[in-house]
């Protein structure tokens, strides 16, 4: 439904709302906002949000903090999808059943491990070590082998 009326201006207290939603909310950006207004909360759409987040460098921090948070919310949620597996294969109550519904929270567990990865990759990424300490590798590969690490390390930087 395509909103009517004046545009909601930003404000500060506007952008702390927004944050805090964002930092509890167990989907997208897109999700949170259609919820929002299914439940009747003035609130800005997800386009309004990123032009927002592009052009103001304080609710950008904010934002970027909220991203994180959300990140955290999701590594609990892994956990509780993790507990919830074990009950279902526990029970194992209706063997399609349940094979559907670990399948699924597998795959979400899939999807937020990506997500956490990508959005907080100093927290949640795999870590790669590329330590070089065999005998029979020569000085010129050993050069060699520093400066991929470097640029690796420096990539990695510049991801986080």
């Amino acid at each position: 439904m395509a909103r009517t009326g004046r545009p909601l201006e930003y404000t500060p207290e506007l952008g702390d709302m927004i944050c805090d939603a964002i930092a509890v909310a167990k989907g997208s950006i897109n999700r949170l906002c259609k919820e929002m207004k299914d439940a009747g909360i003035d609130f800005p759409d997800k386009d309004t949000i990123y032009v927002w987040r592009d052009k103001n460098a304080d609710f950008s921090a904010k934002f970027w903090i909220a991203k994180q948070r959300q990140m955290d919310s999701f590594s609990e949620h892994l956990l509780d999808d993790t507990d919830e597996m074990q009950v279902i294969a526990a029970q194992g109550d209706d063997p399609v059943r349940d094979k559907l519904r670990i399948d699924a929270l597998e795959k979400a567990a899939t999807y937020k491990k990506w997500m956490m990865a990508r959005l907080g990759p100093k927290r949640y990424a795999d870590k790669q070590n590329l330590n070089i300490e065999s005998r029979n590798v020569n000085e010129s590969e050993k050069d060699e082998a520093a400066i991929i690490q470097a640029k690796l390390a420096a990539q990695h930087q510049k991801d986080a």
